[in-house]
C-alpha cells in the first residue's frame, strides 16, 4: 500500500512540475495564439462546460468510438481464437491484418469518406485501428498457453470451459490488457482524427476543427485536454473491468457442488472393481536422430503394480506418454485404455494462478469426488491449503497436490512418473503409506530410480 501511495504522490508531483513548466514557457513566449497559459485554458474549459453543445459533442464522439473499438475487441478476440486453431484461417486473416497495420489513418479516413456517411466515419476508423491490435495480441496469448497443462487437461478430460477458464485465460489476460491499454489511446486519436477530416457535426473532432479555423487556441487546448482525460478514463474503465473479470474467474474460493458444475451427476453404481491392464509389444521410438527406445515390450495385468526402472534418458517418460496417446510409436503395438488412466507427470503441471481446490475439482465427475477433496488434502498433510493459489505452495506441497489429483480422478490405471521426488523423508513416508492404500486394486505403472520404493509398493520391476 505504501508503494502504491508513493507512486500516486510521484505522479501528482510530476503533473504539477509539467504545469509549472507550461506556465513558464507561456510567460516567456507571451503570445496566446501560440501557447496559452494553463489559466487561460482552464477559463476556456469552464466556458465550454457551460454549453449544452459541449456534452452533446462528447456523447456523440464517445458513442461512436466505443462502438467501433468495442466491436473491434469482440470480433478481433473471436477471430483470433478461431484462427489460432485453424492454419488456413490464420493465413487468410494474416494479410488484411498486416494491411490494416500498415495503412495510415489519414489515407483510410479519406477513402472511407467515399464509402459511408461522415457521421459514422469515426466508428469505422476506430474499428480499423483497434482490430489488428486486438487480433494479434489475443492470438499471441492463446498460443502462449502452457502446452503441458493442455496435455494434462486432455489426459483428465477436463471440460472445455474449465480449460478455457483455468489454462487459457491466465495466459491470455496479460496480452488482452496490453492490447486494451494501447487500443484505448489509438481508438480516441484515430476516431477524433476521422471526425476532424470528415467535419462531422456535434463531435469533439468538429469542435477542434472550428477552434483551429478561428484560431481560438485556449479552446483548442481545452478540447485537447478533454480528449486526453476521456482517453485515460476509457482505458482505466476497460482495464478495471478486465481485472474484475480476472478476479472473479480465478478467485481462490472453495469449490462446492452447487457452484461448480451443473453437469456433475450422482454416482449411480459403484466403480468396477476390476482394473484393466495394458501391454506394449516391440515398441520403438526416436526423435530426429535420438533413439529413445528400441523393440521394447511390457505387459501389466489388471490390478498389477509394475515398476519401470532404468538410467536417465532411457525413455521411461516417453513410454508413459505413448500409453497416454500423447506420443505415437514409430513401430510396434500398444494396447491401453487412456481414458482409464490417471497420471502424476514428471512435472507438477498445476494451474498456478488457480486455487488448489480448483486444480483438483477440474478432474471431478461426480459430487462424491468433490466431497473427497478436503479429506484427501488432509491425508496428504495439506489441510487448510485448498483456497491457496497453487503458485504460492512449496515444491513438495505442489507435488502432493499433483498426487492428490491423480488419486481423486478415480481412474483404474495409475501412471506415476517419479511421484515422490522433492519430498523430505518424513513427508515421503506418510505419503507412501497413503498412496499404498489408494493403489490397492488398481493397475499401476511406477517410474522410479529407487528400488526401495518399488519394493514398498510390491511392484514387479521391469528395466529399460
Amino acid at each position: 500500500m505504501n508503494k502504491q501511495w508513493k507512486k500516486i504522490g510521484y505522479g501528482m508531483v510530476s503533473v504539477v512540475l509539467w504545469v509549472m513548466f507550461w506556465q513558464i514557457m507561456s510567460r516567456k513566449i507571451d503570445q496566446t495564439m501560440f501557447l496559452p497559459s494553463p489559466w487561460e485554458v482552464w477559463n476556456a474549459l469552464r466556458k465550454l462546460m457551460a454549453s449544452p453543445e459541449f456534452y452533446q459533442s462528447i456523447l456523440n464522439s464517445l458513442g461512436n468510438i466505443v462502438l467501433g473499438a468495442g466491436g473491434a475487441c469482440i470480433l478481433g478476440a473471436l477471430l483470433a481464437a478461431v484462427s489460432s486453431r485453424v492454419l488456413f484461417l490464420r493465413l487468410f486473416f494474416g494479410l488484411p491484418v498486416r494491411m490494416m497495420q500498415a495503412v495510415p489513418v489519414a489515407s483510410f479516413t479519406i477513402l472511407a469518406l467515399f464509402w459511408l456517411d461522415a457521421g459514422k466515419l469515426s466508428v469505422l476508423v476506430s474499428f480499423f485501428m483497434v482490430f489488428p491490435l486486438m487480433y494479434s495480441n489475443v492470438r499471441k496469448g492463446i498460443e502462449a498457453a502452457d502446452q503441458k497443462l493442455l496435455e494434462m487437461a486432455k489426459v483428465y478430460q477436463v471440460r472445455w470451459y474449465h480449460t478455457l477458464r483455468f489454462i487459457y485465460l491466465p495466459e491470455l489476460i496479460p496480452y488482452f490488457l496490453s492490447a486494451c491499454s494501447v487500443a484505448a489511446g489509438v481508438a480516441w486519436k484515430s476516431g477524433i482524427a476521422a471526425e476532424v477530416i470528415g467535419v462531422v457535426r456535434n463531435t469533439i473532432g468538429n469542435q477542434l476543427y472550428q477552434a483551429k479555423i478561428y484560431l481560438e487556441m485556449p479552446e483548442l487546448f481545452a478540447w485537447t485536454a478533454v480528449i486526453i482525460c476521456l482517453s485515460l478514463l476509457f482505458e482505466l474503465g476497460i482495464l478495471g473491468m478486465v481485472r474484475l473479470m480476472e478476479y472473479r474467474l480465478l478467485a481462490a474460493e472453495k469449490v462446492t457442488e452447487g457452484r461448480w458444475d451443473r453437469k456433475l451427476v450422482p454416482q449411480a453404481e459403484p466403480v468396477v472393481a476390476e482394473s484393466p491392464g495394458f501391454w506394449m509389444d516391440s515398441v520403438t521410438k526416436h526423435f530426429d536422430d535420438v533413439i529413445v527406445c528400441v523393440d521394447f515390450s511390457m505387459k501389466a495385468s489388471g490390478g498389477e503394480a509394475v515398476a519401470l526402472m532404468g538410467s536417465s534418458g532411457k525413455g521411461k517418460t516417453t513410454l508413459l506418454r505413448m500409453l497416454l496417446k500423447l506420443e505415437t510409436p514409430d513401430c510396434g503395438r500398444i494396447e491401453a485404455d487412456e481414458q482409464a488412466m490417471a497420471v502424476v507427470f514428471q512435472e507438477d503441471r498445476l494451474c498456478e494462478k488457480v486455487s488448489v481446490y480448483h486444480n483438483l475439482a477440474m478432474v471431478c465427475r461426480t459430487p462424491e469426488q468433490l466431497g473427497q477433496i478436503e479429506n484427501l488434502l488432509g491425508c496428504l498433510g495439506l489441510a487448510g491449503c485448498g483456497e491457496k493459489k497453487a503458485g504460492v505452495l512449496s515444491g513438495g506441497m505442489k507435488r502432493r497436490v499433483a498426487i492428490a489429483r491423480a488419486l481423486l480422478a478415480d481412474r483404474r490405471i495409475l501412471l506415476l512418473d517419479e511421484p515422490l521426488k522433492g519430498l523430505d523423508d518424513r513427508t515421503k513416508t506418510a505419503v507412501m503409506e497413503f498412496m499404498k492404500e489408494k493403489m490397492q486394486g488398481r493397475t499401476v505403472l511406477y517410474v522410479t530410480h529407487e528400488e526401495t520404493e518399488a519394493e514398498y509398493f510390491g511392484c514387479r520391476i521391469v528395466r529399460v
